[in-house]
């Protein structure tokens, strides 16, 4: 069980809390800030791997 105080409610896991967080923040805010994130995982991967030889 997952207790979230902000919305004072329970879900089964930390992921059904992430889901109800990612469909439900303001403006989706949750999912948003995710894919923003993976893009600059991406991005960080991508110039790694040109220091290292460059993209292939």
């Amino acid at each position: 069980m997952y207790y979230d105080s902000n919305s004072q409610q329970w879900f089964n896991s930390e992921h059904d809390y992430l889901v109800y967080k990612a469909a439900n923040g303001p403006e989706s805010s949750g999912m948003n800030t995710l894919l923003h994130e993976v893009r600059e995982l991406k991005a960080m991967v991508q110039q790694l791997l040109n220091a290292f030889g460059g993209a292939q």
